[in-house]
């Protein structure tokens, strides 16, 4: 399981994660995202919505579609193909 909040708090971190992303082959991702997570430290966001988790793999990816498959405890599941 890899947090990827944590990869959108530091550019150093983002920028490794945009070049993991932009490295890997892959047809689908199955995603489940935490609730935000507040910052209280500066960073380059505030909060980490999951919006900007999931715009970041689509950005730097092959993958261009998105569907919420199903929920557990209130959390959304994506798959990203």
């Amino acid at each position: 399981m890899l947090n990827l909040s944590h990869y959108l708090l530091e550019k150093e971190r983002y920028d490794q994660l945009v070049k993991l992303l932009r490295k890997m082959g892959i047809s689908e991702i199955y995603l489940q995202i935490n609730p935000p997570l507040e910052v209280k430290e500066a960073s380059i966001h505030r909060n980490c919505l999951r919006e900007d988790i999931i715009n970041v793999i689509l950005k730097n990816t092959n993958l261009k579609n998105l569907d919420c498959i199903g929920e557990i405890k209130g959390i959304k599941i994506f798959k990203l193909y």
